[in-house]
């Protein structure tokens, strides 16, 4: 197989892309891409091999698979237990409680399927506590893997041979239902193999769509090509409607310019590129725990991503690929996976005592343990899939209630400040869903009100008579889903009607941040710096400045009052993150339960008039 520049070129491209991307370059905020790239070239390489093994009679299941485990196993391997290393003498236990199930899933491999179940991929915040969140592209990969020579080797059997028509008919068939799904799965799609495939099977029709074509490289073309891949980078935001037929443009691209190739370049700049290509997966393994683990210091992470690949690259990958001695490292290979596996299920057994085992001062680990600082009874309460409440009320001795908080996930977090002020003494129900927004239905925006959500609203919110109804949600996620001011209107019609027989309270924004506020508390207490522990009011706060603005003027409209937290989180410079190294916030952006004490004389201070 002669050596293909433009190959080497577009991985150089998708993996610097995403590397700034996840070290959160502003101007990268597109480089994301990075991974659909690789998707595409990973799809044209495994049908060239699979596809030139077949037509010769000579392809081998359990030589692909061994072949695709020497290549991307063992040097995993290798990243997971001197990561899990570190973290078992140096971090905080909130990163070692949850390593080794997330190593356990890498190894498997189905990491993809269970971050499909937490926390979304653009949820920056979270996903700096899961140091193998990247990984979910090679679960992704392993799953094609296992699949694709399978279905190549079925249509075969059917047709006597593999076209065009069979990789068409499996790319038609997960675009088409990527595509379906994307309002319905948002935060599953993007890890989902089945809505990925289409982008691994556009590689492999460039396979076949190849064959026919003159070897007539157009280095003019293929560079044009490549500039718009990198402004694609530059202009394309983060949407969890990824990779629906918003990723076509980008794969297109990546498929043209392959097609086209660019031929042979200056050995100046093949020196580099070859040297970025062939370290691209070390890099890419590495890149993500370590910014976590340097907290964020791009220098740093950027210096020490480099020689860690480079180490794995020589030391790992390069021995792996000599033929000369193929069944020494297919031993060593197996030989490390069962270490890093045996590794992982010692971590998962370790997981409860994660705190006690720990060497940091109590003061960081108490710090660090307000991540679980949350209501006790969040999991049974707080809906989180389905659309019926368990209408849980506060204090859980009352049979009745006089008041009612709505909201998303943010109602969770501020009941038992309710159920600690004056109102708890008559009861309060909470009728809340994670991530839904309650509304009748009014507006037509399914990215801002899921279907799900309006049926939960419809369902539950009952046609309450003079109670005390607090109305609490995460505005400023909101914000980024509004196209203008009046998207909110099947929210502020529900919150107006209720008003009018009821007293309505509805809380503005809580101080959100871009980082987790435990872990961060923690770092500064076991470098006996505060600094960070303020943030500007500015930066805390102000970040859903529409639905504010629209709040006020449908206020004085229907009669509704306006609660502010941030008069009792903040003052009029900064917002505090902690308050004698315990922290208010068990995430980024919801209070926690020693925080919301802070708002128990907000809810007090309300005066409530008769309807």
């Amino acid at each position: 197989m002669n050596y293909r520049y433009d190959i080497a070129i577009l991985r150089c491209i998708a993996i610097i892309v995403v590397v700034l991307f996840h070290y959160e370059i502003k101007l990268f905020s597109g480089g994301f891409i990075g991974v659909d790239i690789f998707f595409v070239l990973s799809g044209y390489l495994m049908t060239k091999i699979i596809v030139g093994k077949l037509s010769e009679q000579k392809f081998s299941s359990i030589d692909f698979f061994i072949s695709r485990f020497n290549r991307l196993m063992p040097a995993l391997a290798f990243v997971i237990f001197v990561t899990s290393t570190y973290l078992f003498f140096f971090e905080l236990p909130s990163i070692l409680r949850n390593f080794g199930k997330y190593g356990l899933a890498s190894l498997v491999p189905v990491s993809n399927w269970l971050y499909a179940s937490s926390s979304g991929y653009f949820d920056t915040a979270n996903l700096s506590t899961n140091l193998l969140q990247h990984t979910w592209s090679l679960s992704v990969e392993w799953q094609f893997y296992v699949a694709f020579p399978l279905l190549l080797i079925f249509a075969s059997k059917i047709t006597n041979k593999v076209s065009v028509k069979t990789s068409s008919f499996y790319l038609c068939v997960s675009l088409f239902l990527a595509s379906l799904f994307s309002s319905l799965f948002m935060q599953a799609e993007y890890y989902n193999t089945l809505f990925r495939i289409w982008e691994l099977t556009a590689g492999s029709l460039l396979f076949f769509f190849e064959k026919g074509k003159s070897n007539n490289p157009k280095w003019k073309s293929f560079l044009a090509l490549c500039v718009i891949l990198i402004c694609c980078s530059f202009i394309i935001e983060p949407t969890e409607f990824w990779p629906n037929v918003y990723a076509v443009p980008v794969i297109a691209f990546s498929v043209v310019a392959m097609f086209i190739g660019c031929g042979e370049i200056k050995p100046s700049y093949a020196k580099v590129i070859n040297y970025i290509s062939e370290r691209s997966y070390s890099i890419y393994l590495w890149h993500w725990p370590i910014f976590h683990l340097a907290d964020k210091n791009l220098p740093v992470a950027l210096s020490l991503t480099l020689i860690f690949s480079e180490i794995t690259y020589q030391f790992v990958e390069t021995p792996l690929r000599k033929k000369t001695t193929k069944h020494f490292f297919i031993n060593l290979s197996l030989v490390s996976m069962v270490i890093a596996f045996c590794f992982m299920a010692f971590m998962v057994m370790l997981t409860p005592k994660a705190e006690k085992i720990s060497p940091l001062p109590n003061d960081v680990i108490q710090a660090n343990r307000a991540l679980l600082d949350k209501d006790p009874r969040r999991n049974i309460c707080l809906n989180t899939s389905g659309t019926s409440s368990q209408n849980c009320i506060y204090p859980s001795n009352k049979a009745d209630f006089q008041s009612v908080l709505l909201g998303d996930s943010h109602a969770s977090s501020v009941i038992t400040a309710i159920e600690a002020s004056k109102f708890g003494k008559e009861g309060v129900v909470m009728v809340a869903k994670a991530g839904c927004l309650i509304n009748n239905g009014s507006v037509s925006n399914s990215e801002l009100y899921k279907p799900e959500c309006t049926e939960f609203s419809n369902k539950n919110i009952g046609n309450y008579e003079e109670k005390n109804i607090f109305i609490t949600s995460r505005w400023p996620l909101y914000e980024t889903r509004i196209s203008n001011s009046s998207d909110y209107s099947a929210f502020f019609e529900v919150a107006c009607n209720l008003a009018e027989k009821n007293n309505v309270y509805v809380l503005k924004s809580t101080p959100e941040f871009d980082y987790l506020v435990p872990n961060h508390v923690a770092r500064n207490l076991l470098s006996g710096s505060e600094e960070g522990d303020e943030v500007a009011r500015n930066q805390a706060m102000e970040k859903a400045p529409i639905f504010e603005k629209t709040l006020q003027k449908r206020a004085d409209r229907c009669g509704f009052k306006i609660l502010d937290p941030s008069k009792y989180l903040c003052n009029e410079q900064i917002c505090k993150t902690s308050v004698k190294g315990v922290p208010l916030y068990y995430d980024d952006n919801h209070i926690s339960e020693y925080g919301n004490k802070y708002l128990v004389e907000m809810f007090n201070s309300v005066k409530q008039s008769k309807h």
